[in-house]
């Protein structure tokens, strides 16, 4: 019996973990760690996820360390919007402006599953730190 479809359809990854890990930061405009501080779902046909983010940590992006942000993210079955829980630690990658919508398509996840992740991370804005910036 096949499978139901499903409207979140995810450009597959491959390659090393490195590799996919500096592509996903280069089409984001902002990677970095938070708590969730606060969850509201608002009531609707829709469920949308409203979460209070405290950054803990930024590879790129306007974040700083102690800052707040906001996602409203779909929450269904057939979408790709990843469900937060308050106290939740996430390591986040992100487009556009906040309220950030938080996707299964995009490298967010549970900041505890991402050690070497953080590691790559840590890695690529170090390399990036070092090379010089390009005069206008």
């Amino acid at each position: 019996m096949p499978l139901p479809a499903s409207a979140c359809d995810c450009e597959p990854q491959s390659g090393p973990l490195a590799a996919r890990v500096a592509s996903a930061v280069a089409k984001s405009d902002a990677v970095f760690s938070a708590q969730v501080i606060e969850v509201e779902e608002l009531a609707g046909f829709e469920r949308i996820q409203i979460g209070r983010l405290k950054v803990l940590k930024s590879w790129k992006g306007p974040h700083a360390v102690g800052s707040g942000t906001m996602t409203a993210t779909q929450i269904q079955d057939d979408v790709c919007g990843i469900e937060v829980a308050v106290n939740q630690t996430l390591l986040v990658y992100v487009s556009g402006d906040a309220p950030y919508r938080l996707s299964t398509c995009s490298r967010t996840q549970s900041l505890s599953s991402a050690t070497e992740e953080t590691r790559i991370l840590d890695r690529l804005a170090a390399d990036s730190a070092k090379r010089p910036s390009k005069a206008n």
